[in-house]
């Protein structure tokens, strides 16, 4: 399968409480045969969190799938799995489709509710170290 044929977005779309609402979605084309139980798994240093994306509609030959996704302020891995004609499959970052990883390296990295302020989009930043005699 050409794993390059999926494609995944995220994007934060506000805010409830103490966490951060994302929309996930993610379109798998169809010749794949009949797609389900897709989901989205997060992954951070204290909580694993999967999400089960819903189908929304075809687009040409693609099945897209959607789902809200509510997160804390932090950073996670995260990747996708689903079943492509009953049989497992994951769509990561950089390993063979077939099987899961066990790298943080394969995964993609999020950064939920980070925010770069204004005054410094456009600065310069220095860091000194001092030499300690």
């Amino acid at each position: 399968m050409e794993r390059n044929l999926i494609c995944h977005k995220i994007k934060e779309i506000g805010f409830c409480q103490d966490k951060r609402i994302l929309i996930v979605s993610i379109k798998i084309p169809t010749e794949l045969g009949w797609i389900d139980d897709v989901n989205c798994h997060f992954q951070n240093s204290d909580e694993k969190t999967v999400l089960k994306m819903e189908h929304k509609k075809n687009v040409g030959s693609f099945a897209l799938f959607e789902e809200l996704a509510f997160l804390h302020t932090c950073a996670y891995f995260y990747y996708f799995s689903f079943k492509s004609n009953g049989k497992l499959q994951y769509y990561q970052k950089s390993s063979n489709i077939d099987t899961p990883s066990n790298f943080w390296d394969d995964f993609w990295k999020l950064q939920v509710g980070f925010r770069v302020p204004d005054w410094v989009k456009k600065s310069d930043g220095f860091i000194i170290f001092t030499d300690k005699v």
